[in-house]
């Protein structure tokens, strides 16, 4: 902006005096904000669109927060590690007059959060359901023993322990669990009988 300077001189006895200079200061330099096209929330690698809202700047800078830069007014960063991140913009026009933006927003980066269930035991010839969550698309290996390897909770039918494996999927994050299907085998019955005299008692063994 700009601004007038006064001053006003007084002297021992209280007299005094007033000088003003309209507009002698100028305040000048470049101002702006910016706007970011994702969540602020996502699973790596998230990208983030970047785009600056600016006056008077002929430079931009971006902070990612990550450790990493960028130049331009509009620009699509990656990032890479899971943690939490505060983007900045910083403007520079054309006198070397600098004017730094710090984003409102918090760019959370993280593992999509999945599950597969609890191990359970079963004895042989048994079934279970397996129960997945945290995605919208499901794909459960190794296929043998599992009614439908393409559903959160398919039934498994396993012939021996088995460590089912399920990739979960929600937009583009995905991630993996494991749950243990723990086979015990079935105990044989079998007895003997003695063949005693009429009279007698019988042993069964």
């Amino acid at each position: 902006g700009v601004y007038d300077v006064r001053l006003i001189t007084t002297n021992s006895i209280g007299c005094s005096d007033t000088v003003i200079n309209e507009e002698l200061v100028l305040l000048a330099g470049p101002t702006g904000d910016f706007s970011l096209f994702s969540d602020t929330t996502g699973c790596p690698p998230y990208n983030v669109t970047y785009e600056a809202n600016a006056q008077g700047a002929n430079a931009y800078t971006w902070d990612f927060g990550d450790g990493t830069l960028g130049v331009g007014d509009s620009i699509v960063h990656t990032y890479i590690e899971v943690g939490q991140y505060i983007p900045a913009l910083i403007l520079e026009d054309g006198n070397g007059c600098v004017f730094t933006y710090q984003g409102s927003d918090t760019v959370v980066v993280e593992e999509l959060a999945v599950s597969a269930g609890l191990d359970e035991f079963i004895c042989e010839n048994d079934s279970v359901f397996l129960f997945a969550s945290g995605g919208d698309a499901y794909n459960w290996f190794p296929f043998e023993g599992l009614s439908d390897p393409s559903i959160s909770s398919p039934v498994a039918s396993p012939i021996t322990s088995t460590a089912y494996i399920v990739n979960v999927s929600l937009g583009q994050c995905q991630n993996w669990d494991t749950v243990n299907i723990v086979v015990n085998p079935t105990p044989v019955a079998d007895f003997s009988v003695s063949q005693p005299c009429f009279g007698d008692s019988s042993y069964f063994t």
